[in-house]
């Protein structure tokens, strides 16, 4: 759930079909849900798209914790248990994340150091020199909303 044309959400997108090729699976269109940054339309886009896709699922990943959330909801409303029926993950570690029921399985983004990096090369443009992208590592927080027993 999410929407890979934006730049941030296409790095995610591309991690995700690293991960389907690694482990020996296709990548399937009928999957990729495009989703607006909320709880109301991972809620709404939940209920409309993916009810009918629920047999073929065994979890979801959502491109931020605010989608995963509303997806949840959605999930919970209709009677399907997470995680011992669908599994769930966002990504952000928004606060609420570790608060919900089930609390979320997030990726967690190491924002402090950069916010740090960011002024860092816009200082360096504004300066004339070349900045070059970099990418900072993230970190799994397995929670119970992916915890099968």
């Amino acid at each position: 759930l999410g929407d890979y044309r934006h730049n941030e959400i296409e790095q995610r997108y591309l991690g995700y079909q690293d991960a389907l090729q690694k482990a020996g699976l296709a990548l399937d269109p009928a999957y990729e849900l495009i989703t607006d940054f909320t709880a109301q339309d991972g809620y709404v886009k939940t209920q409309q798209q993916l009810f009918p896709l629920l047999p073929k699922l065994d979890g979801i990943f959502a491109a931020s914790d605010a989608i995963a959330l509303g997806a949840m909801k959605a999930l919970q409303e209709h009677g399907v248990q997470v995680p011992q029926q669908l599994a769930i993950a966002g990504f952000d570690d928004i606060a609420m994340s570790a608060y919900c029921s089930p609390a979320l399985t997030t990726v967690k983004q190491d924002t402090i150091n950069g916010g740090k990096l960011l002024v860092s090369k816009l200082l360096q443009q504004m300066d004339g020199e070349q900045a070059e992208s970099e990418l900072l590592p993230v970190r799994l927080l397995t929670r119970q909303s992916s915890a099968r027993r």
